[in-house]
């Protein structure tokens, strides 16, 4: 991953962090959307300590809100029409069932599907521009192995995990339909049980003590980092859609294969993103 244009969501805390941490190594222009000027400040210029030839460029966005998303997405695809990896890493559990955001849109619905849905058909054209384009995708398999039509209509009624697992599963039916119509080598990566905020908010307030013990049978995020650096260096096919267990190949647990699930969740999210988005 040399002399690449990457653009990477979700990195300054967790995860993410160790991901750009062990990217930034090499020479390469990073292009960092996030919510918090000052935690992305703090990575560019950790990414400039450990090559100073490299390129910086950071979008200030809350992921949650759309009409945010598209300035930025708009902007990114007008100053880089070349952008030769997408890196959503960006996702999070509703605080409580049926959270809202500002824009009055179920929380997980809109940072886990709809938002990274906006970025990447934004910078579609750049992506394919690319002569090896990749799209990468942090989930987790706590998904269910059934998966209707009626879930999308009733995401908002759903416990805040199962909202969360639901909206990812969404993002994945999306992507699989893009395998079938773009010549984009996509990789859906699984960190399994990793020690983040993420799996600490699993337990309730009465429960919280459980969160240390956890970590004894959790991965360590740093440790997971190491693996997704491994499978972005790995060529895998174009046109062709992966899914990791840290570095070894799976297969979904979801019937992603569902044309007519792929098309529901699609039509579900433009119709969303068209009453959402100002003109």
């Amino acid at each position: 991953m040399k002399n690449k244009t990457i653009l990477l969501t979700g990195i300054t805390d967790g995860l993410g962090r160790h991901i750009i941490e062990l990217l930034a190594e090499n020479n390469n222009t990073y292009i960092l959307i996030g919510r918090n000027k000052e935690k992305l400040k703090k990575i560019e210029t950790l990414i400039q300590q450990k090559n100073k030839n490299s390129k910086v460029d950071i979008y200030v966005s809350d992921l949650s809100l759309l009409n945010e998303v598209k300035i930025s997405a708009n902007q990114i695809k007008e100053k880089h029409p070349v952008i030769d990896y997408l890196i959503h890493n960006a996702g999070a559990v509703p605080k409580d069932k049926g959270q809202k955001t500002k824009e009055g849109l179920n929380f997980a619905l809109a940072l886990n599907y709809l938002s990274p849905l906006l970025i990447t058909e934004t910078v579609r054209s750049s992506l394919s521009a690319s002569n090896s384009p990749i799209i990468y995708y942090t989930t987790t398999q706590m998904m269910p192995k059934k998966f209707n039509s009626k879930e999308i209509d009733e995401i908002a009624n759903l416990t805040a995990m199962k909202s969360y697992s639901v909206s990812k599963l969404m993002f994945c039916l999306y992507l699989e339909n893009l395998a079938n119509h773009f010549n984009f080598d996509i990789k859906i990566f699984d960190p399994t049980t990793m020690y983040t905020s993420t799996l600490t908010k699993v337990f309730p307030d009465k429960l919280q003590w459980l969160s240390p013990i956890a970590k004894l049978f959790s991965k360590s995020p740093e440790k997971v980092a190491q693996s997704v650096v491994k499978i972005l260096n790995k060529n895998d096919n174009t046109g062709t859609i992966h899914y990791y267990i840290l570095d070894k190949l799976s297969e979904p647990k979801a019937d992603l294969k569902n044309q007519k699930l792929q098309n529901n969740v699609i039509s579900f999210g433009e119709n969303l993103l068209n009453a959402t988005l100002k003109k």
